[in-house]
């Protein structure tokens, strides 16, 4: 159990500058003349970090939860992950540079979150593989 909650805050110690980086990066959703699917991106982030606290707990104190939570976490998480390409999808004209702009967003929160989305596979892996209490 304490090796657990040792993994779990130093993985998220680590993704300490990610979380800051993400909390920027909200900025260009919540304005602008982005549609209004772009404009819930933050939400799903909310939610998909929600879900992986939660199975991260479920994780150290060695009990299952029921699939909905990795599943949906999951998708949420890719979806936060992709998130930066809707602002490329906006009524404005899309052009090369922001689509280069998009991915290399993509990429930095990649390697920000790095240590989050390893814990998040094994806690999936986990939680989908052992029978559920609930």
């Amino acid at each position: 159990m304490f090796l657990r909650a040792l993994i779990v805050i130093v993985v998220y110690a680590l993704s300490g500058a990610g979380f800051l980086f993400m909390l920027v990066g909200a900025f260009p959703f919540l304005g602008g003349e982005l549609f209004f699917f772009a404009k819930l991106a933050p939400i799903v982030w909310i939610f998909a970090w929600v879900s992986h606290v939660r199975m991260s707990v479920a994780w150290i104190r060695n009990r299952t939860l029921s699939r909905r939570w990795p599943i949906w976490g999951t998708a949420a998480g890719l979806f936060s992950l992709a998130s930066p390409l809707l602002v490329v999808l906006g009524p404005a004209a899309s052009t090369l540079h922001q689509v280069n702009s998009a991915l290399i967003t993509i990429a930095l929160v990649t390697v920000f979150f790095l240590p989050s989305i390893l814990l998040a596979v094994k806690l999936v892996r986990f939680h989908l593989n052992e029978d559920s209490e609930k």
